[in-house]
């Protein structure tokens, strides 16, 4: 079974502390829990409660809207290192899109599933077959996914962060 503090472990290192960089859209960012999301979340947050957020309520919300999707829990995930890709991803683009970026993956490896960005017992069970019985061309298709996401979003010109994305693409417990 997956463990949310591990995994939790290596979001926290790649969302890095505080930032307020204009050309982000998520706006002011602690823990890489942007103002956006948290307004969307909490209404009326301000810049100064991002600066404010610990790393505990962090953990709080990476738990409640990030782990557990459509009330089932990454737990139930067997292999640590495809937990801790799928967090990383669902984070980075956010549920339902993350979710989405996960059944295409797991599309392209040959699951009969939807890629409708519902996490459920269809999704969970194909993560488990796939760790089960090749779990580096899973890791190396999400990689290649996230990768993918990047670049698509890519405008032309150096965007600020893409190699930090890129490398975070790239990490594979």
């Amino acid at each position: 079974m997956a463990d949310f503090d591990t995994a939790i472990a290596v979001v926290l290192v790649h969302e890095g502390g505080f930032s307020d960089d204009p050309a982000d859209p998520g706006g002011a960012t602690n823990f890489g829990i942007s103002l956006r999301f948290l307004e969307r979340v909490r209404p009326g947050t301000t810049a100064a409660d991002i600066r404010n957020l610990t790393v505990d309520d962090a953990k709080s919300l990476y738990r409640t809207y990030f782990w557990t999707l459509n009330a089932r829990t990454l737990d139930a995930l067997t292999d640590q290192a495809v937990a801790t890709k799928v967090l990383d991803i669902v984070v980075q683009f956010g549920a339902p899109a993350g979710v989405t970026e996960v059944q295409k993956t797991l599309q392209k490896l040959g699951a009969s599933l939807a890629a409708d960005g519902a996490y459920g017992s269809i999704t969970e069970s194909a993560l488990n077959q796939f760790s089960a019985s090749s779990q580096p061309a899973l890791m190396r298709e999400l990689i290649a996914a996230m990768t993918l996401r990047y670049i698509a979003d890519y405008t032309g010109a150096v965007r600020p962060g893409l190699y930090g994305q890129l490398r975070r693409a790239a990490w594979y417990g």
